[in-house]
């Protein structure tokens, strides 16, 4: 078996256990990969993505267009929780995801745009992973749902 087949074999195993996929052969040999991510896997990639910032109780409401994202933050210089509300809208650009924070609702404190910026780096890198983003795939388009985020990807053989 040839090398690509086997990177494309990993490819659709992961997407089984990861999410839903419908997967469409093109006539260039390529595979056209949809996949659909649910709100709990989106939740949890969210999470993870930005782990380092201690968010606690994330909850994130898929809308049509955009992702609506709360959460609490424990202060570092008191016992106070403060509560983060944020729009999340997913976008494609040079066939990798773009992740744009609006909205941006902190109580009592203000936050730079160098860490939303970081944010939303931090955020498409890994909603992209969720997504099953590989070395061998370009993001073609996104969309966001109350059902769920579908990406539809362009497998090619290298």
């Amino acid at each position: 078996m040839k090398r690509s087949s086997i990177l494309i074999l990993i490819l659709l195993a992961a997407l089984v256990s990861a999410c839903n996929f419908n997967v469409d052969r093109n006539d260039d040999g390529s595979l056209s990969v949809e996949s659909t991510l649910t709100q709990a896997q989106i939740e949890t990639a969210i999470q993870t993505a930005l782990a380092n910032s201690e968010l606690q109780s994330l909850s994130a409401q898929l809308q049509s267009g955009y992702i609506s994202v709360s959460a609490s933050k424990a202060r570092t210089d008191s016992n106070a929780v403060d509560t983060l509300e944020f729009r999340l809208t997913l976008g494609v650009a040079d066939s990798h995801l773009t992740a744009t924070i609006s909205d941006l609702e902190i109580d009592n404190f203000g936050i730079s745009q160098a860490m939303v910026d970081e944010w939303n780096q931090m955020l498409a890198d890994g909603l992209s992973q969720a997504g099953q983003d590989s070395p061998n795939s370009e993001l073609e388009s996104v969309s966001v749902s109350p059902e769920g985020v579908t990406m539809v990807w362009r497998v090619s053989r290298k």
